[in-house]
């Protein structure tokens, strides 16, 4: 979440100075960045020697909050810019409205699920 907020301040700028699509997709190539490094947590020798697990997740989870934090701005931008005059706000609540509501519920029962499913030796 502190990447995400980093990330909305810094692509959010970004987007007007070097334009929307640069920093939709540098946000996009960072996201993706962190999400392969995190995927890679305590496998990378000169940094799994360095930092302990948690630490290195944590590092790699903050470059994929940069990274999402860069898409939020821009997206609800371009869906804004891009919709009918009317329906505009109805058109953001349709895009971003299930990522809270729908994201922040799932998400804890998809752990739950895998933790009790998942058997552990």
């Amino acid at each position: 979440m502190i990447g995400i907020f980093f990330g909305q301040i810094l692509f959010g700028a970004l987007g007007d100075f070097i334009g929307r699509k640069s920093s939709f997709l540098g946000s996009t190539v960072i996201m993706a960045i962190g999400s392969a490094l995190s995927i890679c947590t305590g496998s990378i020798p000169f940094v799994s020697a360095t930092l302990s697990p948690l630490v290195e997740f944590g590092t790699f989870r903050f470059i994929v909050g940069l990274g999402a934090g860069g898409l939020y701005p821009i997206v609800a931008t371009v869906t804004r810019e891009s919709s009918q005059e009317e329906l505009a706000n109805s058109v953001i609540a349709l895009v971003f409205g299930p990522i809270g509501s729908v994201g922040l519920i799932l998400a804890p029962l998809v752990v739950l699920f895998l933790s009790l499913t998942v058997v552990t030796k």
